[in-house]
């Protein structure tokens, strides 16, 4: 190849070499290597459509052409030089489609998509058996009779999170913090089945302060508006419950009520109770904890589950008042008389959807004749004026029937 017929938009040229020394001479070989793997690539094009080397203008590039071209890189090359080459083509024929005129359809990059790490590997297998011997500690143990009612409460606590680890419930360290919360919130039921639910502050982790959480709590009016805006400073995970772990918070309700272990968080209370229970996790720390229980967890639950439940953002749940909408098909009410004084810090008030009476109009049908207003003209400037005709006149139609959910009237 001709190195002065090579096209400056292929950004091609032979490598130099400076000096001598030991690096620099690595240095120019590697170059040089690459030069020679780029170079063939550009002849593979080359052969197939003359003129592309050089940058010849207005060239029409066939798609069989560009076809052969690529897939015979397949075979001249290793898998390892294969990206850089292929890349190295339709980096040239994008400059060429913009700055010479070539018609040409462009494959797409090959780009490396970073490997996940498995769920499963020989070091975190290797540390299951620390893991399965303690969970069958877990299942066996029964409340300690010599702990004062502080370190009894703290006991308690610290098994109903094991057992959520224990059963892959919850895998998360961030969800895991805010399971305090949710048991001083109590536990609620939709169709016998029992969940918590878990909120977490967004306001607070942005600021990385608790102080927002309560200022929004104190300047909270009580409006269904307002309401429904609080709602947005959190996300939300519903922790539906297995009968064992049901069993065990009721037996931490019966003990110490709808409290939580005063100054003592989720991991205090996780760590507390896994000193006691296992000698091999009395030095664990939480990460390390969770870690363990994820790979127990990956080889009895499907792996959607286990990505669920230990993932801190992975399919959000619906917030307070849309799940109420869901679960009993009511909607948020204007009316604020209807809230009890205990419900009213933390809920607005709901009432069942209103009866429709009559026929309705196919909605979907308007929505179409609706959308056909803005199309009638392409025109800016008559345009503008012939769609707001269109709408006056789909409304006064709407009108006369009394009728339009589309619209909101």
């Amino acid at each position: 190849m001709s190195e002065q017929s090579v096209w400056a938009g292929w950004k091609l040229t032979p490598p130099i070499q400076a000096s001598t020394d030991g690096e620099a001479s690595r240095s120019y070989q590697r170059a040089r290597e690459k030069y020679k793997e780029l170079s063939l690539a550009l002849n593979q094009l080359e052969a197939r459509v003359p003129g592309a080397m050089e940058g010849r203008l207005g060239l029409d590039f066939p798609d069989r052409a560009i076809s052969d071209a690529f897939e015979s890189l397949h075979t001249i090359t290793s898998p390892q030089k294969l990206r850089q080459q292929h890349n190295f083509l339709v980096k040239g024929l994008e400059r060429g489609s913009r700055v010479l005129d070539w018609q040409v359809s462009i494959p797409s990059p090959m780009v490396m998509l970073p490997r996940k790490s498995p769920q499963v590997t020989t070091d975190s297998f290797s540390q299951l058996h620390s893991w399965d011997t303690a969970v069958n500690s877990h299942d066996q143990l029964l409340p300690p009779t010599n702990l004062n009612p502080n370190e009894l409460k703290k006991w308690l606590a610290g098994r109903f999170l094991v057992q959520l680890i224990r059963e892959g419930a919850l895998l998360n360290k961030e969800w895991l913090k805010q399971v305090p919360n949710a048991v001083v919130d109590g536990i609620a039921f939709e169709q016998n089945i029992a969940y918590l639910t878990l909120k977490k502050d967004l306001q607070a982790e942005k600021s990385g302060s608790k102080k927002t959480t309560t200022q929004a709590k104190a300047d909270l009016d009580m409006s269904p508006d307002d309401a429904l805006e609080h709602e947005q400073q959190y996300q939300y995970r519903r922790l539906f419950l297995s009968p064992m772990s049901q069993l065990l918070l009721l037996a931490y309700y019966q003990q110490c009520g709808r409290t939580w272990p005063t100054s003592d968080s989720a991991e205090a209370c996780l760590l507390y109770y896994a000193k006691r229970l296992s000698r091999e996790l009395a030095k664990t720390k939480l990460t390390a904890l969770l870690s363990v229980a994820k790979t127990s967890a990956s080889l009895e639950m499907s792996p959607l589950l286990t990505h669920y439940a230990s993932q801190a953002d992975a399919s959000l749940s619906l917030q307070p008042s849309a799940w109420h909408r869901l679960v009993s098909q009511q909607i948020v009410s204007v009316a604020t008389d209807k809230v009890s004084e205990d419900e009213k810090d933390t809920q607005p008030a709901f009432e069942v959807f209103p009866e429709r009476h009559g026929d309705y109009p196919d909605q979907l049908k308007q929505l179409r004749q609706l959308q056909a207003c803005f199309s009638a003209s392409s025109s800016r400037k008559i345009g503008k004026s012939k769609a707001l005709t269109n709408v006056d006149s789909f409304l006064a139609n709407l009108n006369s029937t009394n009728k339009c959910s589309t619209c909101g009237f």
